[in-house]
């Protein structure tokens, strides 16, 4: 994280659990109302809450956050599982707050409580930062439909052809970002868990940002380079030179 986005962070005495936590101000759903009136429940999210999120504020890279969204994803696994026991939810859900908690503490080490940084400032570093985290995860598909056009092309077929099978090859790593970016929407929600876009969502932004469409244009794009390169490299013409006329 750079120093502009650090001097951001301030720190501030430990917030009381016994403060309304900001999940807990407005609410309809019975049971995070139920997980909001235990302060140890409370005290349990703010700390995943923050945790979680000092993660993309001072993670550099892609996937750095990698191993972060997949604990995120597993807790949400854990919830929908203690949703389904509602007598022994709060027992449940701290159950997987600290095993999400532990998982997040044992992958990234950081100095300090991050109960002690400013919620605010965190949540603002954080967002801003996974913005620049999904532009570095935006060049992995990015370079896949340049290096399969390059692979793929016969220079001699439809750009639109040749994008099918680019556009296939490239797929698994389209996906990949669509996954990151729609996990990504949402770096705050703890108790009560914001829906995701489902899959069929997932593979509809992948298409739109990877798919056929935009590896035509990455074939096009690299024939346009081969063409020049070959005109570079071409060896100029000698030109003969003339005899002077005879007088």
């Amino acid at each position: 994280m750079n120093k502009l986005l650090f001097t951001l962070i301030l720190w501030v005495p430990l917030i009381a659990s016994a403060e309304a936590y900001f999940e807990c101000n407005v609410t309809a759903d019975p049971l995070t109302a139920k997980a909001c009136a235990s302060p140890t429940t409370v005290e349990k999210a703010r700390r995943f809450n923050a945790t979680y999120q000092r993660v993309f504020a001072e993670s550099k890279s892609y996937n750095d956050v990698k191993a972060a969204l997949k604990i995120k994803n597993d807790y949400r696994i854990d919830v929908l599982r203690c949703r389904g026991a509602q007598n022994t939810y709060t027992t449940c859900l701290d159950e997987a707050l600290d095993k999400s908690v532990a998982a997040l503490n044992q992958q990234y080490v950081y100095d300090g409580d991050p109960l002690s940084l400013d919620g605010n400032a965190l949540k603002e570093a954080a967002h801003k930062n996974v913005a620049l985290l999904k532009d570095d995860a935006r060049k992995v598909p990015t370079q896949c439909l340049k290096e399969e056009a390059k692979k793929l092309d016969d220079n001699v077929s439809p750009a639109s052809d040749i994008a099918i099978g680019v556009a296939q090859s490239c797929k698994p790593k389209a996906a990949e970002f669509a996954t990151f970016a729609n996990d990504t929407l949402i770096l705050w929600d703890v108790l009560e868990l914001i829906p995701r876009m489902n899959v069929d969502q997932v593979n509809d932004l992948s298409e739109r940002s990877f798919g056929v469409q935009a590896a035509t244009k990455a074939v096009l794009e690299t024939r346009v380079e081969k063409y020049k390169a070959d005109l570079k490299n071409k060896p100029k013409a000698k030109t003969k030179k003339r005899k002077p006329a005879a007088t």
